[in-house]
């Protein structure tokens, strides 16, 4: 938690010490585009980086993790340049 920031829809920090990401404008573009959705996650560790680049969901392995996600987390797939260019 001392390592996260946590910020409103207009990107302005309202917790945390650290600037946020150079990806929060993709994560404030994809909570605009889809209001229901509960979360986005962005972690740059060895082995989340191994498993997004091989396009797998993130299986629910236990009740807690089934509890709260209601079954598998899926990754996104890889953005086009134009995507990218748009976003």
């Amino acid at each position: 938690v001392d390592d996260m920031s946590v910020v409103d829809l207009q990107g302005h920090v309202v917790e945390g010490r650290w600037r946020p990401s150079s990806d929060t404008a993709t994560h404030l573009a994809l909570y605009r585009r889809y209001p229901d959705l509960g979360g986005v996650v962005h972690t740059h560790s060895t082995h989340a980086t191994a498993w997004a680049q091989a396009g797998l969901a993130i299986p629910a392995l236990g009740t807690t993790h089934a509890d709260y996600f209601f079954g598998d987390i899926p990754c996104t797939r890889a953005l086009s340049a134009q995507e990218v260019d748009e976003a």
